[in-house]
């Protein structure tokens, strides 16, 4: 039985990570990539920090420094992705993308492991690579134009490789906080990712040098709390409830809030068959995540 305090958290994380996108795509028009990332995470440390501090729970076991330093090296550069594909497309278009993270999980699990996949899976997996189709289609509905469109999407492939990352990283994050608490394994890996962001923008001199004002560096901060809750929210969630719960709903408020943030706040145009796609995916995670 799901929890009432599961389903806040989650809620939390959903909602957290949409306001997140929201700023990033803003911090975007002022800063690269790299030095928005460094905000990004350092602006995290000191609120994870102080749930490390204020959760009592310290302990951290020799098995988890492999999966850590690998979990913070694939969170690395899955976020650079993922901020270089929110600066060239639309959030509304490339956020949808990672509603086929179960997708990818699904058939990995299936090449990999010989897991099987059952016709509801099948249906879901074959409905979401449909709706990015028509998503993605210039004219009408025609899923040729559809696909040609998205395979020549510099953001739509960038977030699709994100996508990739982020399937594989949901499992190794819930291993990781079997051999340390949840808090421990966040600040863990937002120090890892700023140091190894930090050593690299001081070796690069052009980089180091760039101006830093209060207009830039206002919604890279804000974009940092709003993630930094959902983060926190998310490993709370994954201690309580499964990790397959936790992505589909947290990805279904994901998708409908690239659907508000970019309607409102970003002026980007709504047409039906993007509402239409939008729907689709989210008639499909179900599909694809429960096994019915």
């Amino acid at each position: 039985m799901i929890s009432s305090i599961s389903i806040i958290l989650i809620t939390i994380c959903g909602l957290g990570f949409s306001a997140s996108d929201y700023f990033r795509k803003l911090a975007l028009n002022n800063l690269n990539a790299r030095i928005l990332l460094l905000v990004f995470v350092s602006g995290q440390i000191p609120l994870i920090g102080l749930w490390f501090i204020l959760s009592n729970d310290y302990h951290i076991k020799i098995y988890y420094w492999p999966l850590g330093i690998l979990a913070s090296l694939m969170g690395l550069i899955a976020n650079l992705l993922f901020l270089k594909s929110l600066k060239v497309s639309e959030i509304s278009k490339v956020i949808p993308i990672l509603g086929i993270i179960p997708v990818f999980t699904s058939l990995s699990s299936f090449l990999i492991m010989g897991e099987t996949l059952n016709l509801y899976q099948v249906f879901g997996i074959a409905l979401s690579c449909l709706a990015l189709i028509i998503i993605y289609s210039p004219s009408g509905m025609s899923p040729f134009l559809g696909f040609k469109s998205f395979i020549h999407d510099k953001g739509a492939l960038l977030m699709t490789a994100v996508a990739v990352i982020w399937s594989i990283l949901a499992p190794i994050d819930k291993l990781c906080i079997q051999y340390s608490s949840s808090a421990t394994h966040g600040l863990i890996q937002t120090v890892l990712i700023a140091l190894a962001l930090l050593i690299y923008i001081s070796l690069n001199k052009q980089e180091a040098s760039l101006p830093l004002n209060k207009i830039s560096l206002r919604p890279a901060m804000l974009a940092s709390v709003t993630a930094g809750i959902a983060y926190g929210a998310q490993l709370m969630a994954y201690e309580m409830t499964l990790v397959t719960f936790v992505e589909l709903y947290k990805r279904i408020i994901g998708i409908i809030g690239s659907l508000i943030v970019g309607r409102f706040f970003l002026s980007e145009i709504i047409t039906k068959k993007k509402l239409f796609g939008i729907i689709m995916i989210i008639i499909a995670l179900p599909l694809v995540m429960i096994d019915f």
